[in-house]
């Protein structure tokens, strides 16, 4: 869930990498502790989930963050730097917002006056209501939030009045929003709308919070197809990586719950045998192939002696020579999510093909049908 007990997970180094961090925060409540050490790390750019029961102190931590809670212990690090956030204002001044289990919106007023409500533009001392129109209209089509700015708060269903609270946040600047148990009182199709909203909000470079205490919830944004991992495992390792990374899960929405789980599994086995061979390899090079070479990389040039030739389809492939243990690998990775690849490779005698399981076979020169995202490789002694 991203919540780590102090002592039991290192919390991660300050850096500008993370949008939030906190550090050993305790909140107490007279003699009761609500928190107790608590760390937080972030990562700008994401939605991350903040999972627990009722009551489990989601809340409270958040609350902290957002200035309604003052902590007794700890530090709170923004985009790297120490905030010390007293209050809303301060939290909203240092680029966060937070949308309530229950919202907070004055129902006698139209959406766009609850929009700029603190706010206000003026025009010649008064409120000026078509510039708050205006405003609003502007922030919905930028982040994908429509709303009607002249509809009473009263009158709207309850995704439209999220929405609301939603823009109220990000025209105050926020860049961090935390939401609280957002789904609570969502219909299903409400629900399902929200979470691509969210998603659009990350692909525009925002960070998000996610509260809630449903498991299934929490994987709404952030399951991948499997080439998505393999290809994730494999960037990592031809490009230099030392070390099997934990996956930033992105992309696609999933029909049920069990699919995460058997995804991750498979995921998980596959990555153990990669580690047994990749660990700690030293990377060659790491080259490209296809009709379009992609921006800071290099096509593809001189192979090593035991390959005599190698092309694929023009969608492309990325291309790396590892070593490790006397042993050298060429790894060839499908570059597209969509498109098979074909693959036709000379190799000499004395390479071997190797499988997923980590077992070898001889390669008898016949095209190889690489599947989105998939990769194949071949190994040698040195």
């Amino acid at each position: 869930c991203g919540v780590k007990m102090k002592g039991e997970i290192e919390m991660a180094t300050v850096s500008s990498d993370y949008a939030v961090q906190m550090h050993g925060i305790t909140k107490r409540f007279g003699a009761f502790y609500a928190l107790k050490n608590m760390n937080l790390d972030v990562k700008k750019g994401s939605i991350h989930s903040l999972l627990g029961e009722n009551g489990a102190g989601k809340s409270t931590l958040m609350n902290v963050l957002y200035g309604l809670y003052q902590a007794d212990e700890g530090d709170i690090y923004i985009g790297g730097k120490k905030k010390d956030i007293k209050n809303p204002n301060t939290a909203i001044m240092s680029g966060i917002g937070m949308v309530h289990q229950h919202f907070m919106l004055v129902p006698n007023l139209t959406v766009a006056e609850n929009i700029v409500l603190g706010m206000e533009p003026k025009s010649k001392g008064f409120i000026d209501f078509k510039k708050a129109k205006q405003i609003t209209e502007e922030y919905g089509k930028k982040y994908n939030l429509y709303v009607d700015p002249d509809a009473k708060v009263r009158d709207i269903p309850v995704g439209m009045k999220q929405k609301v609270e939603i823009l109220k946040a990000l025209v105050r600047g926020a860049q961090i929003l935390i939401l609280d148990e957002p789904t609570a009182v969502l219909t299903t199709q409400e629900t399902d709308e929200l979470f691509k909203e969210l998603i659009h909000l990350k692909n525009q470079g925002h960070t998000m919070i996610f509260i809630s205490h449903k498991l299934d919830e929490t994987h709404f944004y952030k399951i991948p197809t499997l080439p998505e991992l393999r290809l994730q495992v494999f960037s990592d390792l031809a490009y230099g990586a030392q070390a099997i990374q934990y996956f930033t899960y992105r992309g696609l929405q999933h029909d049920e719950p069990t699919e995460v789980y058997d995804l991750v599994k498979t995921v998980n086995q596959e990555v153990q045998q990669l580690a047994g061979i990749f660990l700690g390899a030293q990377v060659i090079s790491v080259s490209h192939t296809g009709s379009e070479i992609p921006e800071g990389t290099k096509a593809l040039g001189s192979l090593p002696t035991p390959i005599k030739s190698l092309t694929t389809s023009d969608t492309g492939a990325v291309v790396s020579v590892l070593e490790k243990g006397g042993n050298q690998y060429l790894v060839v990775v499908n570059r597209d999510f969509r498109n098979v690849m074909n693959l036709s490779i000379d190799v000499d005698s004395s390479v071997s093909r190797v499988l997923k399981n980590g077992s070898t076979t001889t390669p008898d020169g016949s095209t190889i049908a690489v599947e989105p995202g998939d990769m194949v490789i071949f190994t040698w002694r040195k």
